[in-house]
């Protein structure tokens, strides 16, 4: 029995256990990564759990022009229920201003504070809820040109 319970114990805790492998952490990825401004063309949108995203092709700012990044945000359910910013507010081909941080980790992906649509008002979608955009401060930010 002893040999039973020390052949299930391992198994029962390691399933038990794999949920948590799923979920990744934001500090990690993007937690002393350059916060950057840049503008772009919305060429994908992928609005479903876990996170909502879209595929931005660069056309000005901080990063390089013509790169096609992978913009990261909040669930969609987090985003149209703390932030008011439901599905249809974004559409592809949409001109984005936006602000974040890259990735750590030498790819294109971008952790998505706030942006503008087509010249629109600024919608700041992180915990910080500090305008960037739209303000003097846009100056102050620690941005740095991606090489």
């Amino acid at each position: 029995m002893k040999k039973v319970l020390k052949l299930l114990f391992p198994l029962v805790f390691s399933l038990l256990a794999y949920p948590a492998v799923a979920h990744h952490s934001v500090a990690a990825e993007y937690g002393n990564a350059p916060r950057v401004i840049f503008e772009g063309v919305i060429k994908e949108l992928y609005w479903r759990e876990p996170h909502a995203r879209m595929r931005v092709e660069v056309t000005g700012g901080a990063l390089p022009v013509g790169e096609v990044w992978d913009v990261n945000s909040h669930s969609p359910g987090i985003l149209a229920r703390n932030y008011g910013f439901p599905p249809d507010m974004v559409n592809v081909g949409d001109q984005v201003l936006i602000y974040g941080r890259t990735s750590q980790w030498d790819v294109p992906r971008f952790a998505l504070y706030s942006l503008k649509i087509n010249g629109g008002p600024e919608y700041v979608l992180s915990p910080f809820k500090t305008p960037v955009l739209d303000t003097p401060e846009r100056e102050m930010v620690d941005f740095e040109v991606v090489p």
